[in-house]
């Protein structure tokens, strides 16, 4: 799951800018829609590094405890 995480922030933030585009995302709080977009945007991107990040660290997890052994007692 971690893995597509990258890719679902950014088809999002594409979603979003093609909604905006089409204008179906209007002005809701009355600050600027377009730069509300891009702080969305720029958060989505964070987001999918953080998580190609994330991804990259459990696997290199899962590779160090494959080479552990659970000793019987």
């Amino acid at each position: 799951m971690g893995k597509e995480l990258p890719q679902l922030c950014e088809q999002l933030a594409r979603f979003l800018v093609a909604q905006r585009e089409d204008g179906r995302i209007g002005h809701g709080s009355g600050r600027d829609t377009d730069f509300m977009l891009v702080e969305v945007s720029e958060a989505l991107t964070a987001a999918g590094q953080a998580a190609d990040m994330m991804a990259a660290a459990l696997t290199e997890a899962g590779t160090k405890a494959a080479d552990l052994s659970v000793l019987s007692q």
